[in-house]
């Protein structure tokens, strides 16, 4: 089964390294903008006929396409991590911290694992001695965390307010980053985004399906060295 989240990056992941708009898209696969909207925002699934199409247009793979862990979104953040390694040597006031794995700014989806590092300042990590990275995906907590970007997580700070985001695990494996805001029964998972398709995903006490587990608070934020916004 397709992960319509993984598709959504990979598309919007392929559009950006190209240089073309949602329209400049649509049109050489053949569809409306905003069917490549729905599918970057994850709310629709290209069919198996445009999979096709934009596999010849673009020259790519199936899993580039759809897979979240081989998939092309993965691949061209690695490659900018890699990239920020080997360019930008680690400053002496740094240290370095783990990036744990890749988290969703958008539906909760699948949290990735990852064995890589970034440079952290080191008067941060001493503050935040527990502290790992988050490369945050989507568009969803864009005005504060923006696609690509990785969020610094403090796991000893889960007190939650409405000011800060979190990293919140949705179910067993499931995973998101987002303010909270607590209601009279049961949590908000509230974005902070310019797209108004992200809408607060809502968790009533005793009725939700899944459970939501604070994870930690957003402490700092930095970007690969080769990140565009």
């Amino acid at each position: 089964m397709r992960n319509a989240n993984a598709v959504g990056d990979n598309i919007n992941a392929i559009r950006f390294d190209l240089g073309l708009s949602q329209d400049q898209l649509a049109k050489r696969v053949g569809v409306r903008q905003t069917t490549v909207s729905s599918w970057e925002c994850g709310t629709s699934l290209p069919s198996k006929p445009n999979i096709k199409r934009m596999m010849k247009e673009f020259g790519l793979t199936y899993d580039e396409l759809v897979s979240k862990k081989n998939g092309y979104a993965a691949k061209a953040f690695n490659k900018r991590l890699s990239r920020s390694k080997t360019l930008r040597p680690l400053p002496e006031d740094a240290a370095s911290t783990p990036v744990l794995g890749h988290i969703a700014a958008g539906e909760p989806s699948e949290m990735v694992e990852s064995t890589d590092s970034f440079f952290i300042p080191r008067q941060l990590l001493q503050e935040h001695p527990r502290a790992f990275y988050l490369a945050v995906r989507g568009n969803s907590m864009n005005r504060t965390l923006p696609d690509g970007c990785l969020a610094l997580i403090d796991p000893d700070e889960r007190d939650v307010n409405e000011s800060d985001a979190f990293a919140v695990q949705v179910g067993d494996s499931e995973a998101t980053v987002k303010r909270i805001r607590k209601t009279g029964n049961g949590i908000e998972l509230v974005p902070d985004s310019t797209d108004p398709s992200y809408v607060p995903l809502i968790f009533v006490n005793g009725k939700s399906a899944q459970s939501v587990v604070v994870l930690g608070k957003v402490v700092w934020m930095t970007a690969p060295f080769d990140y565009r916004a």
